[in-house]
């Protein structure tokens, strides 16, 4: 006899909207003194290195309160990730609060009280008159907003290496490869080094050779050690 349970895909959205609700049991200090919070069982579930942090004989494990060393968006990322299997919802934060940074000029005069829903019409609509002119503005505001999102999953990648969590590591190793840029691709490439990823290195290498020029006139290569200029020589 076969048993089974159908719609997989519904079955797996509403367990990560559940695990998602857990409720919280452990706070996070962050660099700049940010806290964020998040189950210490779900963490533990997804790394070794939090199950040996938070439930081994490290100090940490009879605390309520940890230190960790990354931004709150990258850890806020990790505990997206762990409970939900995505970092949409983060990347999706960090893209708006840059897009804010970008047009700080422009919304100087907006109402104090403005609400995020109006904030958000507003920066849409100064994208969407960049995109129509297809201005110079609006080529370097997307290399300027894919940069720093670029360098959030760097960040992230980073510490999925650094907490064991193979899956997440793997996924920014995609979300990279999908979007090299001759202005980020030597920063990608450092960072692909640093964790081991060798397909994501590959991959940047082979971009870099085959735009060197492009890559150049970024200033890119000022980023890579004595060993990786000579890999993109040879790539």
């Amino acid at each position: 006899m076969t048993c089974y349970g159908g719609g997989d895909d519904l079955q797996f959205a509403s367990l990560a909207d559940d695990l998602s609700r857990m409720p919280s049991d452990i706070t996070i200090k962050l660099h700049g003194g940010c806290e964020v919070s998040a189950n210490r069982t779900i963490l533990a579930a997804r790394s070794v290195v939090f199950k040996t942090m938070l439930f081994g004989e490290m100090q940490e494990a009879a605390k309520i309160t940890v230190e960790l060393p990354e931004t709150v968006m990258c850890v806020n990322a990790v505990i997206e990730w762990a409970s939900t299997g995505y970092i949409k919802k983060t990347v999706t934060e960090h893209t708006y609060n840059c897009l804010k940074t970008c047009f700080a000029d422009q919304l100087r005069d907006s109402p104090a009280n403005q609400t995020c829903e109006d904030l958000t019409q507003e920066i849409n609509g100064q994208c969407i008159q960049l995109e129509e002119e297809n201005s110079e503005s609006w080529k370097e505001l997307c290399d300027k907003v894919q940069g720093m999102i670029v360098s959030l999953v760097c960040e992230i990648l980073v510490a999925s290496d650094k907490y064991d969590m193979p899956l997440l590591k793997t996924m920014c190793c995609s979300i990279l490869c999908t979007n090299l840029r001759a202005h980020y691709v030597c920063s990608i490439l450092v960072c692909a080094s640093t964790v081991n990823a060798d397909h994501l290195k590959k991959t940047c290498l082979k971009f870099t050779a085959d735009h060197r020029h492009l890559v150049q006139q970024a200033g890119g290569f000022d980023e890579l050690s004595k060993e990786l200029v000579l890999d993109v020589l040879l790539a």
